[in-house]
């Protein structure tokens, strides 16, 4: 998408310096053309008649030269704005996944920490370590295991 809108910027620059080129050599036809007219005699009508029909011809060239500019450039800015667009999107759906990941992370993590740790409680306090087995159901999770309380107890 990056690529995308580096060739559409680089379409649109190059787009607007055609464009500037052609208005530039409309205007000076123009006033090629204006200079023209303005110093040709009066008698001469049929001449003058053509340069001033030329004259129009070049004035309304120039007008749909502009025209055309503005659509083809508001069509290249749109496009470019949809493809920020998506490029934020897409920036933003990978930030919400970093989230989304970051946060399981952080659950497994406090799962793990919430879990037995044996060595922790052997350091904290002189009483027996007394395990249950969770993952079974809750009937079994009563029993406790004798032996492994008093070896947890002792250290060993």
């Amino acid at each position: 998408m990056i690529d995308e809108l580096a060739d559409v910027s680089k379409k649109n620059q190059k787009l607007i310096f055609q464009y500037e080129m052609r208005i530039k050599e409309l205007e000076n036809l123009l006033e090629i053309n204006r200079e023209e007219i303005d110093n040709n005699p009066i008698e001469n009508n049929k001449f003058q008649n053509d340069l001033k029909i030329k004259y129009d011809c070049l004035k309304h060239e120039l007008k749909r030269t502009e025209f055309k500019w503005r659509i083809k450039l508001q069509r290249l800015r749109i496009k470019e704005e949809i493809l920020l667009r998506q490029i934020n999107l897409t920036k933003n759906e990978i930030e919400t996944i970093y989230t989304k990941f970051k946060k399981i992370k952080d659950i497994e993590n406090n799962q793990n920490s919430k879990e037995f740790n044996l060595t922790s409680l052997r350091q904290k306090s002189n009483t027996p370590v007394m395990c249950f087995d969770y993952e079974k159901p809750v009937s079994s999770t009563f029993r406790i295991n004798k032996s492994f309380a008093y070896y947890a107890h002792k250290g060993e």
